[in-house]
C-alpha cells in the first residue's frame, strides 16, 4: 500500500524519510502490485475466517473457547463506539479485537481497518529504521499483523495491505484526519502520551469503531501511571454509557501459553521497574534536577528547573 501524503519530512521529524517509494524493493526495482479487487479480497477473508458458533472454533489444532470476559469483548466491538480493552499479556485482547475487525469487514460494516501504536521501543533503542512510514511503523503494529495472519493468512494480509484494506496510520500524521466507517485499533495504549489518545479520539468518524488496547504493567514510557489509566477513568462516566464500553481481562483469560497463566495467577506479571530504581539509587549519587534554558528578565538571568518527564497531564483527570 502506497503511503497518504502526510506533512512534509524535515531534519528531526519522526519519520524524517530518506526512503524509496513503497512500491519499489530494496534494489529500486518496481515490487509486484496486488491485482486482487476488493471485493475479492473480502470473499477470501470470509472463507479463512474459522467458523464461529457456539462460543468456541478450531484454528488448525487449536480449539479455541471464548472466556466471559473475552465474550463481553466481542459484544462491546458489536455495540459500542469506542471501546478499552484492559488486562495483562496473553489474554486474547488482540486476538479476539482482530477477529471482531475482519468480521466488519465482511459484513461490510467497515471500510477498513487502521492500526495504530505508540512509537516506543521496550526500553531499549534501535536507531533509525529504513523505509517509508508503513515499513517503519511495521515493527510497532507486528503483534497485530500477525494475528490477523493467523487468522486468515499472510498473503491475503498482504493483499489487503496493497489495496487499502488494512492501513497502518503513525500517530504524526493523526492531525486533521477523519476515520469514516473504519474498525481502529490503538495497541499498546499504555504507551500513549495524553495528547496522542485525544488527538486519536478526535479522529472519530461516522460508522467508526475506536478500539483502544493496553496494559498499564507494560508501561514503556514512563516509571509512573499511565495516561491510559487517566482516559479510561475520564470517560468513565454515565453520560457515555451508551457509546463506550470497557473490559477488563483477567487471569481466566490466558490462553497464550499454561506458564504465563500461572504468572498472572501469582502476581509475578507486575513491574520490575521499581526495584531497577532502588538498586541504582544504592550505587549511584542523586543526579542534579535538570536545568531548562535561562530565561533574561532585566538584568537578572533566571534558571528554573525542567518539567519531570511524564508530568503535563492534569487536564486528564477525571
Amino acid at each position: 500500500m502506497a503511503p497518504k501524503n502526510g506533512r512534509n519530512s524535515s531534519a528531526g521529524n519522526e519519520f524524517n524519510d530518506q526512503s524509496k517509494p513503497a512500491n519499489q524493493n530494496d534494489k529500486g526495482a518496481a515490487a509486484p502490485v496486488s491485482k486482487i479487487s476488493k471485493a475479492e479480497l473480502l470473499n477470501a477473508v470470509r472463507n479463512a475466517l474459522p467458523a464461529f458458533g457456539a462460543d468456541s472454533f478450531h484454528m488448525g489444532e487449536e480449539h479455541i473457547v471464548a472466556t466471559k470476559n473475552q465474550k463481553k469483548l466481542l459484544d462491546l466491538l458489536d455495540t459500542k463506539t469506542v471501546v478499552f480493552v484492559k488486562g495483562p499479556f496473553g489474554t486474547g485482547k488482540t486476538f479476539w479485537t482482530c477477529l471482531a475487525g475482519l468480521q466488519g469487514l465482511v459484513e461490510k460494516k467497515y471500510n477498513k481497518i487502521s492500526l495504530t501504536a505508540p512509537a516506543v521501543e521496550a526500553d531499549e533503542e534501535l536507531g533509525f529504521l529504513p523505509g517509508d512510514k508503513d515499513a517503519k511503523m511495521a515493527q510497532h503494529v507486528n503483534q497485530i499483523i500477525e494475528t490477523l495472519e493467523d487468522l486468515v493468512g499472510k498473503k491475503t494480509v498482504q493483499d489487503m495491505r496493497d489495496t487499502g484494506l488494512i492501513e497502518i496510520a503513525p500517530h504524526a500524521y493523526n492531525r486533521g484526519r477523519t476515520y469514516k466507517k473504519t474498525f481502529y485499533i490503538l495497541d499498546e495504549s499504555q504507551n500513549a502520551s495524553g495528547k496522542q489518545l485525544m488527538t486519536s479520539l478526535g479522529r472519530l468518524g461516522f460508522g467508526s469503531t475506536f478500539v483502544y488496547m493496553g496494559d498499564a504493567k507494560q508501561n514503556d514510557r514512563t516509571n509512573g501511571k499511565p495516561a491510559f489509566v487517566a482516559f479510561t477513568e475520564r470517560f468513565n462516566k454515565a453520560a457515555y454509557a451508551a457509546s463506550i464500553g470497557e473490559v477488563t481481562m483477567g487471569r481466566e483469560d490466558v490462553r497464550r501459553h499454561p506458564l504465563l497463566k500461572l504468572i498472572v495467577e501469582n502476581g509475578d506479571d507486575r513491574p520490575l521497574d521499581q526495584h531497577e530504581v532502588e538498586t541504582a539509587s544504592e550505587t549511584a549519587p542523586a543526579a542534579a534536577a535538570p536545568v531548562a534554558a535561562a530565561e533574561t528578565t532585566g538584568k537578572t538571568r533566571e534558571l528554573r528547573p525542567a518539567k519531570p518527564e511524564g508530568e503535563g497531564f492534569p487536564s486528564l483527570k477525571p
